[in-house]
């Protein structure tokens, strides 16, 4: 038994292949946010913008300071999360800003109410989903492909942050094309039905994260790389 034990372990040291150290979880982040950004501005580019002005109110700022942040924290933590033996305390960064972000939202839904009355149209406005969609494909594909060249342990936990970050992201960048949108709208199609979907895709987490799968597939060359 120790003579195969021994065989085994020449075998694996003679058969062991450089592993390329991964970068810190905040400059995954800042690469993955860089991406991002230029895919942002294609889609800002290309989308149609009518004669809708970017408000230069306060509370648009912060909205969309907080979405910023929302993203750029759950992108560290998603990071963090696959480097083994990080705290899994590194998941509570995201909940101050993306608290912020709704906070500001709901408060801008409130004051429209109480100005109108009423709520304004809703369902008229559902092209917002597919618009943030949009502004989320690439974002979403990247940060799954960066997270899967780490070790995704806790593939549920890792997945809410990484479809929190993609939401942040995808919401930052698709506010400059629907500026006008009221708070109820951006409420309704920017951040409940895109947090319904990314609580869909954390409950398959362990499908997109299956790490037994990333563990046996044969490396391949990353955006990190």
């Amino acid at each position: 038994m120790k003579r195969n034990t021994t065989q085994f372990i020449r075998a694996l040291a003679q058969s062991a292949k450089p592993v390329r150290r991964l970068l810190p979880p905040w400059m995954r982040a800042a690469l993955w946010c860089s991406l991002a950004f230029a895919y942002l501005a294609l889609v800002w580019l290309v989308w149609p913008k009518g004669d809708t002005e970017i408000p230069r109110d306060g509370r648009f700022l912060l909205e969309q300071v907080a979405a910023l942040a929302t993203a750029i924290a759950a992108a560290i933590a998603a990071f963090a999360t696959t480097v083994p033996g990080s705290s899994k305390r590194i998941a509570l960064a995201p909940i101050f800003p993306v608290g912020l972000w709704v906070a500001t939202v709901g408060t801008q839904c409130a004051h429209e109410w109480s100005a109108a009355g009423h709520l304004p149209p809703i369902l008229a406005h559902c092209a917002c989903l597919p618009a943030t969609l949009v502004a989320g494909a690439l974002p979403a594909i990247a940060v799954v492909v960066m997270l899967r060249r780490g070790a995704p342990l806790t593939p549920h936990l890792t997945t809410a942050l990484a479809a929190l970050a993609t939401a942040g992201i995808a919401n930052f960048g698709i506010r400059f094309v629907h500026a006008s949108d009221t708070g109820a709208v951006v409420l309704v199609w920017h951040l409940l039905a895109v947090f319904a979907i990314a609580l869909v895709l954390t409950v398959l987490g362990h499908r997109i994260l299956n790490w037994p799968h990333i563990l046996a597939a044969s490396s391949r060359p990353s955006l990190e790389e």
